[in-house]
């Protein structure tokens, strides 16, 4: 069904200037259709694979400077939309601290009255690939925690940050780029996608994607985030759900806060062994009451102290993964050290340098 419908939005996609794969093309021929070849392993190796992000999602490219990007079909005028263009305004959008996902474009669907379409960058999971350096977990949680203080500073609640709802502009990590689709390949799929660490790259920003139920205050609708009562999300744990009854409302502000703690717990502390530096901020951001939890502007600034008592060797040092034989990480950390020596040396030059009076 999903292929259909995209198949015959092909036209609508190409008028607006987003060309679709050409499998999605109207009148469209396998190439092994009359063959004893495999579809599987055929539509592999020529991009007809009918893979899908997500089911309302499709990768596109932009006609006019060949850039992959996601194609999302919506409920026309829904709030879902309202927001992320309210956070992607001239206002809002080049705040550092503006980590949503931003709208490229929005244009409606002719031939159904009650859809319409947003443009979105193509964007990867958080961890993937998986984080390598210490300092990589804390500039992931620096820019989430920043990237919900902004948006609930704009009075927007997210209701569901949870880690699938988390991603990463990708670019830096992948010279060579990745396919929109089948993220792990080569854009030609011929080959896997390689990438380079975090550590050795430009940074790497993170964003915060699918408002389909988020809310924020406005008097117009009659929503205000301090009194929500919508349960669905993908944190069921959160006491707010556990405990929830049609007849009571919490405060969608604290719920983020419970949500975001969660994905620092279940993705960093549950994975890597020497980061336990972090949990005092986990703790306070998962306390059971929501009105004892960590503030933001706290949480961040616990942060900013843990930074600074680290010295660049522990920053830069290799994450150990939970279950890692002993014997193995020593070994690990100091292939790692030595690999990380000519970076060190040109990180304490510069410093040097800079401390050097002017002649």
């Amino acid at each position: 069904p999903n292929e259909i419908l995209w198949r015959d939005r092909f036209d609508i996609l190409q008028r607006h200037g987003y060309l679709l794969r050409s499998r999605f093309r109207p009148g469209w021929v396998p190439s092994w259709k009359n063959t004893d070849l495999s579809p599987y392993v055929t539509s592999a190796k020529t991009h007809s694979a009918p893979r899908f992000v997500r089911p309302q999602c499709i990768d596109a490219t932009r006609m006019r400077d060949g850039i992959s990007v996601f194609v999302k079909r919506v409920v026309k005028d829904a709030a879902e939309t309202e927001i992320q263009q309210y956070l992607s305004s001239d206002g809002r959008k080049h705040d550092p601290m503006n980590h949503s996902c931003p709208i490229l474009d929005v244009f409606r669907d002719p031939d159904d009255e009650d859809y319409e379409y947003i443009v979105l960058p193509v964007l990867r999971s958080f961890n993937d690939p998986p984080f390598y350096a210490v300092v990589e977990v804390l500039d992931f949680m620096k820019q989430t925690l920043e990237g919900l203080l902004f948006l609930h500073n704009y009075t927007v609640a997210h209701c569901d940050c949870a880690a699938p709802n988390i991603m990463m502009d990708g670019r830096p990590l992948y010279p060579e780029g990745f396919h929109p689709a089948h993220q792990f390949k080569h854009p030609t799929v011929f080959g896997f996608a390689e990438h380079n660490k975090r550590l050795y790259s430009p940074p790497v920003k993170y964003y915060f994607i699918d408002f389909g139920m988020s809310t924020m205050y406005n008097e117009e609708w009659g929503s205000d985030p301090r009194k929500w009562n919508t349960p669905n999300g993908h944190e069921q744990d959160a006491p707010e759900i556990r405990n929830y009854s049609l007849d009571k409302t919490f405060n969608a502000y604290l719920l983020d806060i419970f949500v975001l703690g969660k994905v620092y717990e279940k993705s960093l502390l549950e994975h890597y062994s020497n980061i336990s530096i972090i949990r005092p901020i986990v703790e306070g951001m998962t306390r059971e009451v929501p009105e004892e939890r960590l503030a933001l502007h706290d949480a961040l600034a616990m942060l900013s102290t843990i930074r600074r008592s680290l010295s660049v060797f522990r920053l830069r040092g290799r994450l150990h993964p939970m279950g890692e034989i002993e014997n193995r990480t020593c070994a690990k950390d100091i292939r790692a050290f030595l690999i990380d020596l000519p970076n060190l040396f040109r990180y304490f030059v510069s410093k040097l340098l800079l401390r050097a009076p002017p002649s």
